[in-house]
């Protein structure tokens, strides 16, 4: 385990080579992560169209996707997508929070809820 006797600060010293293939690769994935920024904001602005015709748009359609997500108790994903959405709504709790401790408790009988749903269909 780390700890003041066995942590030795600037003990190791990169080389320049290893310096610049650092750089290079940094420099690789920002380059990818903002590809894929822009990737998904151009698939969120795009106009869909459902099976019936109606027309969304990429931020209503991932939202429905999320809301059939948390409302699935089969699905196991399904509280975590609640959570989600619960912060999209500016209702997530915050470390800050003074009822975090509420809310961790209300986490674990939504958890329980999910649960027995899921056994009760099993059964």
């Amino acid at each position: 385990m780390a700890n003041e006797q066995n942590l030795r600060p600037g003990e190791y010293k990169l080389t320049v080579e290893e310096q610049k293939r650092g750089g290079i690769a940094s420099g690789e994935s920002r380059r990818r992560k903002a590809t894929l920024r822009k990737a998904m904001q151009a698939i969120l602005s795009g106009t869909y169209t459902d099976r019936n015709g109606n027309e969304a748009d990429g931020y209503e359609v991932v939202c429905a996707a999320l809301f059939k997500i948390a409302s699935n108790p089969k699905d196991r994903g399904s509280v975590r997508a609640f959570q989600t959405i619960m912060e999209l709504m500016g209702e997530g709790r915050t470390p800050e929070d003074p009822a975090a401790e509420e809310l961790s408790k209300l986490d674990e009988l939504l958890a329980e809820v999910h649960e027995n749903a899921v056994q009760r269909k099993a059964d």
